[in-house]
């Protein structure tokens, strides 16, 4: 079965790769986004959420786990966003940033050891999915921001119209992303107490977890104050990408840390 979702797994990442090709055409042609990119980051989609569905099954839990499960969750949730968006605003170019990072996080999975890790007692309550699921979602929009923040200040003094359009999308996918990470937060204070018996440690994953909320949390506030909109707004989201990718994969590396991922 875990080869079954092998192939899935790797049948997506050629249809990303794929999607992103059409994607940069469509970029270089100067037009919008055409029914080809979308028609083929659908079927990966399907496929990738096939394969999540097939670990699911396999293991017996929400694949999460481990990092070949994060990886393939995270990747997914990248892509959907990306499709997400792609139909809510007539632009082009975020793909060209959120695809190649879905497609890499998928690879990296891909590669990944694909080993079973059972659940042991604390991780078994739906408080435990909730947050990763929040907190992955919440990256994924993060992603997003992220995409369109560098696009905003590539036409912020080009085209006007469209520079405006990337604000926007900015302005949205940090208010998603921080409702997503926040509902990852308070879901993990109140699993952290269920299990331990305490809603805070003062770990380094958690704390790294509170910095990018905190972070986010002024973003998202201070694009209500005039002087902190347009480009200071998207040269710090740009940062917070950065952060959002030490809170996941380099705290782990780098720092000693009850969190396995």
């Amino acid at each position: 079965m875990q080869n079954a979702a092998n192939v899935l797994s790797y049948g997506a990442f050629f249809l990303y790769i794929s999607a992103f090709i059409a994607a940069l055409f469509d970029a270089t042609k100067k037009r919008e986004s055409t029914p080809l990119f979308r028609l083929i980051l659908f079927p990966a989609l399907l496929l990738h959420l096939s394969g999540l569905l097939l670990r699911t099954y396999y293991v017996g839990h929400a694949p999460m786990a481990n990092l070949y499960e994060t990886l393939l969750f995270f990747s997914f949730c990248v892509a959907l966003s990306t499709l997400v968006y792609g139909l809510r605003y007539p632009v082009r170019m975020i793909e060209l940033i959120s695809l190649p990072v879905a497609s890499v996080l998928l690879f990296l999975a891909i590669r990944a050891d694909h080993k079973f890790t059972p659940l042991f007692l604390a991780l078994k309550t739906i408080w435990f999915e909730v947050h990763v699921m929040a907190s992955f979602a919440g990256y994924a929009l993060f992603t997003i921001s992220f995409s369109a923040a560098f696009f905003f200040l590539f036409y912020m003094n080009k085209n006007l119209k469209e520079g405006k359009i990337y604000e926007e999308m900015v302005n949205s996918a940090n208010v998603w992303g921080f409702s997503f990470f926040s509902v990852a937060m308070f879901s993990g204070a109140i699993w952290a107490y269920l299990a331990w018996g305490n809603y805070w440690f003062w770990e380094p994953k958690t704390i790294w977890s509170f910095i990018l909320w905190f972070y986010f949390a002024g973003i998202v506030h201070g694009h209500y104050l005039k002087n902190w909109r347009g480009k200071r707004v998207a040269w710090m989201t740009i940062f917070g990408f950065v952060v959002v990718i030490f809170t996941y994969v380099g705290v782990g590396l780098l720092m000693k840390s009850s969190h396995n991922l």
